[in-house]
């Protein structure tokens, strides 16, 4: 598991949600899955494919991965994006492997 201040999800150049406090993990089924609060959102990008979640490093590097199914609701008094995303996309910087977990 690891953990990301700032991410956003991207539709082509365009920002559909700005993201913070992204943590990602890998389930039992080994997928890999992110939550984070939404700062913003445009719901008409949010509903075009294919959608990326990137996560903004300093120095204007960023990770990207392509996302396989999200969801966004309201939980306490905060804004919860939850997704389950792919392999980590060539020519992004790949971070730690959310692969697989340690048996």
């Amino acid at each position: 598991m690891f953990s990301a201040a700032r991410g956003a999800v991207r539709w082509g150049y365009f920002e559909a949600a700005a993201l913070e406090g992204c943590a990602f993990s890998v389930d039992k089924d080994k997928r890999r899955r992110v939550v984070a609060t939404v700062r913003s959102c445009n719901d008409a990008y949010l509903q075009q494919r294919p959608l990326r979640l990137v996560v903004l490093l300093t120095g204007g590097r960023e990770w990207a991965w392509p996302i396989e199914s999200h969801t966004i609701g309201a939980e306490a008094s905060a804004v919860i994006f939850r997704a389950i995303v792919g392999t980590p996309e060539t020519g992004s910087i790949h971070g730690p492997s959310l692969s697989s977990r340690p048996a």
